[in-house]
């Protein structure tokens, strides 16, 4: 821009074949990895490097995909709201993928926080690639959105979403007092009056994990046909002498606990207006 303002061609040459030969690099480097979808990738060795492999993929492909939005629509990328967004959630999801892995890999115990690593990579990867197929899907040039689809995604959409049992592991780790769960609210603010909603619900759930061993208990005597279900069943389990009154106690003090936290609030219904 300094050059065309200046006339100085020489210069204005020289600025307008280094941007072609890079956005020649971006576009074959983006079409190579898309087809042998980032085998050939080198990236640091460790148990995350097809993950790297497929950020530096999607990063290849952002290049590519926006050099030629740009080149296409110029200026008018800002006014083309959806677009610009859909080129932002890309990069956004691949930013976030690369700051999990770098939180990781500075973790005191990295092992057991792999969960939340594997569901925040798998989650970013499929949101990446979801962004950019919606964007060639709705492109401003729609014969262009279909050629840059077959070059950048000539497999279909590779990444799922969380599985299941990611799903199951990281609540797992949510729902019981651990390092992992504790470095990952670190700087949250937690109340300490009694009647603050995070505080009951805190109270709750340690109420709960210590309630849940009788709980599995008293399951099992239910099946087995010794006690029935309900209250009763709990007077009848103290009485044959399955639990003692203390965990009766137990029981009671967490089940009001819970009652406390999913109670809403109720009111009156409002008398009806005269017509």
């Amino acid at each position: 821009m300094q050059a065309a303002t200046e006339d100085d061609l020489d210069t204005f040459d020289w600025a307008l074949l280094g941007h072609l030969g890079l956005g020649l690099h971006n576009s074959a480097r983006a079409i190579v990895h898309s087809l042998t979808h980032g085998f050939f990738i080198r990236t640091a060795a460790g148990p995350y490097q097809r993950n790297l492999q497929h950020l530096t993929r999607l990063s290849a492909e952002l290049a590519f995909v926006g050099d030629v939005t740009l080149g296409l629509l110029g200026g008018e990328l800002k006014r083309r709201e959806r677009v610009s967004a859909r080129l932002g959630d890309l990069l956004s999801h691949l930013y976030l993928a690369s700051a999990l892995l770098r939180h990781h890999a500075s973790a005191a115990d990295p092992e057991s926080e792999r969960p939340f690593l594997e569901w925040g990579l798998a989650w970013c990867l499929h949101r990446a690639e979801t962004a950019l197929s919606h964007l060639l899907d709705n492109y401003p040039a729609p014969r262009l959105g279909i050629l840059l689809k077959w070059l950048v995604m000539p497999w279909g959409h590779r990444h799922a979403p969380p599985s299941d049992r990611l799903d199951v592991a990281v609540a797992r780790l949510l729902q019981a007092p651990n390092p992992a769960r504790e470095r990952l609210t670190a700087g949250i603010f937690l109340p300490t009056k009694a009647d603050e909603p995070i505080t009951r619900l805190e109270r709750a759930l340690a109420a709960e994990l210590e309630a849940e061993p009788i709980r599995r208990r008293l399951r099992q005597a239910i099946r087995e046909g010794k006690i029935g279900a309900g209250p009763k069943g709990l007077d009848e389990a103290v009485r044959q002498a399955l639990i003692t009154p203390e965990e009766a106690n137990t029981l009671s003090e967490a089940d009001a606990l819970i009652q406390e936290v999913i109670a809403v609030d109720a009111f009156s219904p409002e008398p009806k207006r005269e017509a």
